[in-house]
C-alpha cells in the first residue's frame, strides 16, 4: 500500500535484547520494499535525538521512527517492543520493585527475561510486523 518513499530511522544501541529481535526483522521489511531505506542511529551518541521519541519518558530502545524520504516528516514511530512483551515487563517491574532479597530479585529478572526469550520465539516475528504496520499507517 506504500506510495511514497520513506526513511526509516531506528534508534538503537548493540547491547539491547529486544533491538536483537526486533532489528532484523525490521531490516527485511525494509530490504523487501524498494520505497523503504534504512539508516541506524546509536542512542547513546544522539542523546538530543532520543529525547524527541520517548517512550513513557524513557529513552527506550529500539524505537522506529518512519519519515517521509523527501520531506522528513515524522509519518509514525515504534517501539520499543512488542504490546506483548511490554506486558511481561512491565509486571516484572513491579514485581522486582516489590522483592528485597536480592538473589530473588536477580532470580526474577533471569525468569522474566526467559519469559520475554520464549515469547519471541513462539511469535516469530508475527506481532512486530503486524505492529509496525499499524503504526505506519499501510
Amino acid at each position: 500500500k506504500m506510495d511514497k518513499p520513506q526513511k526509516w530511522l531506528v534508534i538503537t544501541e548493540p547491547w539491547c535484547g529486544d533491538a536483537g529481535q526486533v532489528v532484523p526483522i525490521i531490516y527485511k521489511m525494509v530490504a523487501s520494499n524498494d520505497l523503504l531505506s534504512m539508516e541506524l542511529v546509536l542512542r547513546d551518541e544522539n542523546k538530543a535525538l532520543i529525547q524527541q521519541f520517548l517512550t513513557d519518558g524513557t529513552e527506550s530502545i529500539p524505537k522506529l521512527v518512519c519519515l517521509d524520504a523527501e520531506t522528513l516528516e515524522v509519518l509514525g514511530t515504534w517501539g520499543p517492543r512488542p504490546a506483548a512483551v511490554q506486558v511481561i515487563v512491565d509486571a516484572t517491574k513491579k514485581e522486582i520493585a516489590a522483592i528485597t532479597d536480592k538473589p530473588a530479585r536477580k532470580a526474577r529478572f533471569v525468569q522474566a527475561q526467559m519469559e520475554v526469550q520464549g515469547w519471541y520465539n513462539e511469535d516469530k516475528a508475527v506481532a512486530i510486523q503486524e505492529e509496525l504496520i499499524a503504526a505506519i499507517g499501510l
